[in-house]
């Protein structure tokens, strides 16, 4: 990861304190002190009197993740030391109560993240608590901008010998025990991302009456559904998730990086360590273990048995029976082969605030969609797994682990030179002063309580954020040739792999077929027929038979659209004249229903790329006048009638520049 922007802005400094009169580094400064000085037969500085402090001021040109150190030892008197201290940064209490017993100088660490710094003068105040009855030496205070490693979750087999997983475990837990109306809590930032307590997860809707309502999921967890807090709080907060359009990467990396920052700090409070960051499951190795939910997360107890904040009920699994695994020929990373992010990699443009959209990104709908209902699952038409529902999925601790795996994927696929849009309408996001559609702000809370508001613009890196990740490799051979090539290659009939330069494509793609009535779905297979019109298919053909490095084919899409329904909890294949089309799932079809909802029951649409399909029935001569779609359902699918709706399947051409 490049940090070197960050890097300039602190780079190390140390302020010396075995003299009398210490030189302030560039950055750092002991600002005024009381009850504290220098010792000169320790030849060090010492808090010596209850409530002493040390108030540094520490100057920034920009917020950045701050590694801060000190060298220091205990007094000890009659042998033992009683020297609590606290560090308080900008007014928040960090470290509330720290106790060192070792006599002999050492160095602690803390890592000071960037949402409780400031851009210029910051007060970062080292105090003696009243209830000291020994001295707390200081020898040398030492500050860098550094970042954090997210890691695998199954480093050590994934579980809790794997501190990572240990230490946020003893997080979650502790934001569990926060009231719903602390912003900082496990509660409300699951609400930030969907919820059914105060309304149907949409504005003017009422809550469900039973399940999924928040008051009757089976514990474990207990979750609470009051106190409230503030209406103006809830319509700031609640709901957010941008789902099914192009602000879904960036929503989730500010929603997972807010947190993170949260639990950095609780975990170092409990005496965690300084580098903790979110870790990450990586079920795209199909060849380990990993393709199996680390165990760490279906103990109820944690080593200390104590019961285990990660356990979860109500996560079925895609049959149903409680075992949570991914199933590697139904989810995917085939998204990291797309080149263009702006309606393939990312999704569509939504034009503003879109909790639920109709145009999903093909690393939204797999793996994301995939996982989220293969691990959440279901065991009756009326109840599923927390994962399986966009207000639901928060409350549970996997969900952050699989958002950590989503956000590698994107930065991985950055990575392969690969870019973000430059549009200003995502760079900004949806804000006051954008006039086209919602104009609602994303804003994520702080450590402090304070509001974070942010846009794609700012996370539009990992490196902004000062974290990266220990493999930032996807799991399929950086070699192996995208689609495009692979259908050149097909075509030609040659051996070529040469790599076309694909620019975004803003031409409206040509409808060249559609079903004719809406489409049922259930727990039986449907068939469809999809009548295709002549002259595109003339066009489509002449295409295919007249490819060339400098002549590429036209692209083929099947779309699904208007998939309306009750239940987010299935999964279905497609197939295409008994060719494998791919998969989609139904996980946020609830709320993209909603009549009242922010996309005014539109539904989702789920696109296919069937570009591969059209030319194998090319070069047989089996592309005719129309397609046959077979759609069936995955895993256990409980329902007593249909799951939802399609109302039209649609094939759409687009010429390649």
């Amino acid at each position: 990861m490049n940090t070197s922007s960050n890097v300039q802005a602190l780079p190390s400094q140390t302020i010396n304190f075995s003299v009398a009169n210490p030189t302030p580094s560039a950055n750092l400064s002991l600002a005024k002190s009381q009850g504290a000085g220098f010792r000169s037969q320790y030849s060090t500085w010492s808090l010596t009197e209850s409530t002493g402090f040390m108030q540094f001021n520490l100057q920034l040109s920009t917020p950045v993740r701050v590694a801060w150190s000190m060298v220091v030892c205990a007094a000890l008197v009659d042998g033992e030391a009683n020297n609590p201290i606290s560090i308080n940064v900008n007014g928040f209490s960090f470290i509330p109560d720290y106790v060192d017993q070792d006599p002999n100088f050492h160095t602690i660490n803390w890592t000071i993240p960037p949402s409780l710094l400031n851009a210029g003068d910051n007060a970062i105040t080292v105090t003696l608590l009243d209830s000291a009855s020994s001295q707390f030496f200081i020898q040398s205070v030492t500050v860098a901008a550094t970042s954090l490693t997210r890691s695998n979750a199954w480093n050590n087999d994934g579980s809790f010998q794997n501190t990572d997983l240990l230490w946020y475990a003893k997080g979650v837990g502790a934001m569990m025990s926060r009231s719903l109306d602390d912003p900082t809590s496990w509660w409300f930032f699951a609400a930030i991302h969907g919820q059914y307590i105060v309304d149907n997860d949409d504005p003017g809707t009422p809550a469900p009456s039973g399940f999924p309502n928040w008051a009757d999921i089976p514990p474990v967890p207990a979750v609470p559904t009051s106190p409230l807090p503030s209406n103006t709080l809830i319509a700031q907060y609640w709901d957010q998730c941008q789902h099914a359009g192009w602000f879904f990467p960036p929503w989730h990396r500010g929603y997972l990086y807010a947190l993170e920052n949260i639990l950095s700090i609780i975990i170092q409070q409990q005496g965690g360590p300084a580098n903790w960051a979110l870790p990450y499951w990586n079920y795209l190795d199909t060849n380990t273990n990993e393709l199996n939910m680390p165990p760490a997360f279906s103990q109820t107890q944690l080593p200390d048995s104590t019961p285990n904040p990660l356990f979860v009920t109500a996560r079925y699994g895609i049959e149903g029976n409680g075992k949570i695994y991914i199933d590697p020929t139904v989810v995917n990373q085939s998204c990291q082969q797309d080149t263009v992010y702006t309606d393939a990699y990312g999704g569509g443009d939504t034009e503003g605030f879109a909790h639920f959209g109709s145009s999903t990104g093909d690393l939204e709908q797999n793996p994301h969609n995939m996982v989220h209902v293969e691990v959440g699952g279901q065991v009756s038409q009326t109840l599923w797994g927390l994962m399986s529902d966009p207000g639901l999925a928060g409350l549970d601790p996997i969900f952050y682990l699989h958002h950590s795996n989503i956000d590698r994927l994107w930065a991985s696929w950055n990575q392969a030179d690969n870019v973000n849009p430059t549009d200003s309408d995502w760079l900004e996001g949806p804000n006051d002063s954008d006039p086209r559609g919602n104009r609602r702000p994303f804003y994520m809370p702080n450590p402090n309580g304070s509001a974070w508001l942010y846009y794609p613009s700012m996370v539009n890196t990992i490196s902004q954020l000062d974290y990266s990740y220990q493999d930032l490799n996807a799991q399929t051979s950086v070699t192996a040739p995208n689609l495009m090539q692979t259908r050149l290659r097909t075509l030609s009939k040659t051996s070529t792999l040469a790599a076309p330069t694909l620019m975004q494509n803003k031409d409206t793609p040509e409808l060249f077929g559609a079903s004719n009535q809406k489409i049922s779905l259930g727990t039986a297979a449907t068939q469809v027929s999809v009548k295709l019109d002549n002259t595109p298919k003339q066009t489509l053909l002449k295409s295919l038979a007249s490819v060339s490095a400098n002549q590429l084919p036209d692209d083929v899409y099947l779309a699904l659209e208007g998939i309306k329904g009750e239940m987010d909890a299935a999964i279905y294949k497609v197939i295409v004249n008994n060719i494998d089309a791919g998969h989609f799932s139904l996980f946020g079809v609830r709320k993209a229903t909603l009549q009242t909802g922010h996309h005014a029951g539109a539904g989702l649409t789920v696109k296919l790329n069937i570009s591969a399909i059209a030319d194998q029935l090319h070069l047989v001569g089996d592309l005719l006048d129309s397609l046959d779609i077979k759609i069936e359902p995955q895993g256990s699918l409980q329902s007593d009638g249909e799951t939802c709706t399609i109302d039209r399947i649609s094939v759409y051409r687009l010429a390649n520049k």
